[in-house]
């Protein structure tokens, strides 16, 4: 019994140039063969932007404003927590 070899090519959307095997990126322009993953990836990259840009906005407000924002970020931790503990409780006393 012989083998049987396929030849495995796919052709880039972006560039169209063909790409033998079965990369993740073209060859050729670097882009995602798979569209999903591009996208996947995009929103990684404008999360981690955001991340950074809210960071970078944060690190430039005066001392007063980053202690009344962690004062209202702990004033919101504490709603949410007593919040979870009454609404565990009456699940619990409905039983």
């Amino acid at each position: 019994m012989g083998t049987v070899t396929t030849k495995v090519e796919r052709k880039c959307d972006t560039c169209g140039e063909w790409n033998k095997g079965i990369p993740r990126k073209c060859l050729h322009c670097g882009d995602f063969l798979d569209h999903r993953k591009r996208d996947e990836e995009k929103e990684e990259v404008d999360a981690t932007l955001n991340k950074l840009r809210n960071r970078a906005e944060y690190e430039t407000k005066p001392f007063y404003a980053k202690v009344l924002i962690r004062f209202f970020q702990a004033l919101e931790f504490l709603f949410v927590t007593v919040i979870g503990g009454i609404a565990a409780f009456l699940f619990w006393l409905g039983g």
